[in-house]
């Protein structure tokens, strides 16, 4: 392999380590937006019920 090759291969490498890393971040904070999502669905499910119970 010449250097400039060897080079290419190291920087693909960590630009995918880096990639990965960014994506598994990214699952991480949707997979928490998905939690609190339906957690306000819930509440506001409630808040609705207990308006119509008062009524």
């Amino acid at each position: 392999y010449s250097l400039s090759a060897l080079l290419d291969v190291l920087l693909s490498n960590k630009l995918a380590a880096e990639l990965d890393s960014g994506l598994g971040r990214c699952k991480d904070e949707f997979n928490e937006f998905e939690r609190q999502d339906v957690k306000y669905r819930e509440d506001l499910k409630h808040m609705k019920q207990k308006i119509k119970e008062t009524r």
